[in-house]
């Protein structure tokens, strides 16, 4: 299962990559790559998976086989930043893009890495957004080498991030607005256990409190008994007390 965007986030500070020396780079399969950094005499090494339905980012400490062929990609970054230090690490938004600020050789990079599970990507650009390659090669976005990567803009108001079911027809997909339910300030019944239209308990219908008599009339009793008036409707009266001093 892919990562969401807390997730990432939760994974980028336990990392705590900020000031880490890009040491090694292996690709060991065509959707996978690991990055090797070192900091404060601690390796970490950093895998990056692209897979359809399992993007993910985390440390692994299971050794990363290599491939039997130099891949394109690795080659590439092995060239550019390898020995590099990453300045800063962070996710772009809520947007499951991380960015990486790199520095090398008195040169800076950025390294995006998007785990969409339908448009997962790893890209190099200069500091202006000039893509200089990227892990999967897509001219009709322009993700090829001389292109431009536009980082997302961010909107301030209730957007959804994602929800658990996406549902385009009634906007609960990732950029949706999502608008709190408004409730009705009466006793209106939204609904009930058994429906009974006779008696208006059904959605829509109201509810009414019971009244409740204020006298003393009996409800019931254990036993009835009609000739002393002890049965559902009579009145029953509390004894009195003689105040003297017969026994």
């Amino acid at each position: 299962m892919s990562l969401n965007w807390k997730e990432i986030d939760l994974i980028l500070d336990e990392l705590d990559l900020e000031g880490s020396f890009i040491q090694q780079i292996v690709q060991p399969s065509y959707d996978t790559i690991a990055l090797h950094t070192y900091k404060s005499g601690t390796s970490k090494t950093l895998l990056v998976c692209l897979a359809g339905g399992a993007c993910r980012i985390h440390q692994t400490w299971t050794a990363v086989p290599k491939n039997t062929k130099p891949l394109r990609f690795m080659e590439f970054l092995k060239a550019r930043i390898k020995g590099a230090r990453i300045n800063a690490i962070r996710q772009l938004g809520q947007e499951r893009i991380i960015k990486l600020e790199l520095s090398h050789c008195g040169q800076e990079f950025l390294l995006y890495i998007r785990l969409w599970s339908n448009a997962a990507n790893i890209i190099l650009t200069d500091t202006n957004g000039c893509i200089l390659d990227s892990f999967y090669r897509r001219p009709g976005k322009g993700e090829v080498t001389g292109g431009t990567f536009s980082e997302p803009t961010f909107a301030l108001h209730s957007q959804e991030s994602d929800s658990f079911y996406r549902r385009p027809g009634k906007g609960e997909v990732t950029g949706g607005t999502f608008s709190e339910p408004t409730f009705a300030l009466h006793s209106q019944e939204s609904d009930s256990f058994y429906r009974r239209p006779g008696k208006g308990e059904v959605t829509g219908g109201t509810f009414s409190e019971p009244t409740f008599a204020l006298h003393s009339q009996e409800s019931d009793s254990f036993y009835r008994r009609p000739g002393k008036g002890e049965v559902t409707g009579g009145t029953f009266s509390e004894p009195t007390f003689a105040l003297h001093s017969q026994e």
